[in-house]
């Protein structure tokens, strides 16, 4: 045999990655999922989580990356674009109090902003951030473990579209056949996965007769594919209307 790719780590260190990606992924479908059956508040973001210091930038010293930032001056942070129309009443040079929750202990931190570099009205504290998202899942839900799926996040949007076939009465699949790939973010949007021909070439000889994938990748799914319905899908949402305009012309195709 030969070596088709160097991971760059261990076996067990990629072992950890793909499991801890699969959770992520088990718990963001969850929340996306219960959203949709109006069941828990979803995907809430409570700060704007530091996810970088750059070392050049006014912040590095005073903020550490995983730092939740929850308020500025007066103003509270909720999110990162909180954050961002916070600062934007700021000057370069002029003295903020952050408000920041690390180890779970709020602290409060005096730090003086920056010019951007792109714009000297602007200030720039030399952070990257994200939402501090946190997942609403209000109910228990178990998950089989099965042997072939290592891990990774490419089944997170047909989990999704499977809890919510369960909890709806009467599910929303229909009599179809159907399979599916692609990552599930907070917001519902559906992501690119890799092996998409692989996996539609498996999905097919399992006989499934609807393959939902993102749509970047669809013209890649239907080349070594000629039995399947190849759908091309952005979002949780394009699938559940798919499914209801294949219902809604079931029906009026037997209704007479």
């Amino acid at each position: 045999f030969s070596l088709r790719e160097d991971l760059g780590m261990s076996l067990g260190e990629y072992h950890h990655i793909v499991q801890v990606m699969r959770q992520d992924a088990d718990t963001i479908a969850s929340a996306v999922a219960l959203e949709k059956l109006g069941i828990g508040a979803g995907a809430v973001s409570q700060g704007a989580l530091t996810a970088a210091v750059f070392q050049d930038g006014p912040a590095h010293g005073y903020l550490l990356p995983g730092d939740v930032i929850k308020q500025v001056d007066q103003h509270a942070v909720q999110s990162a674009d909180d954050l961002l129309h916070a600062l934007q009443s700021k000057k370069p040079g002029e003295t903020i109090q952050l408000m920041v929750l690390r180890d779970k202990q709020l602290e409060r931190i005096e730090m003086m902003t920056a010019e951007h570099p792109d714009d000297p009205e602007r200030v720039m504290l030399g952070i990257q951030v994200m939402n501090d998202l946190h997942y609403d899942v209000p109910l228990e839900i178990g998950f089989h473990k099965y042997l072939l799926h290592e891990g990774g996040p490419s089944h997170g949007a047909m989990l999704t579209l499977a809890i919510i076939d369960q909890l709806t009465p009467g599910g929303v699949i229909g009599d179809y056949q159907v399979a599916g790939t692609g990552t599930i973010a907070a917001d519902g949007s559906i992501g690119s996965i890799g092996g998409i021909k692989q996996k539609a070439y498996t999905v097919e000889r399992s006989g499934a007769e609807v393959f939902f994938v993102p749509e970047a990748q669809a013209e890649e799914a239907r080349a070594v594919t000629d039995k399947m319905i190849v759908v091309p899908v952005n979002h949780i949402d394009d699938i559940l209307h798919w499914l209801m305009e294949q219902s809604n012309e079931a029906e009026e195709t037997t209704s007479w």
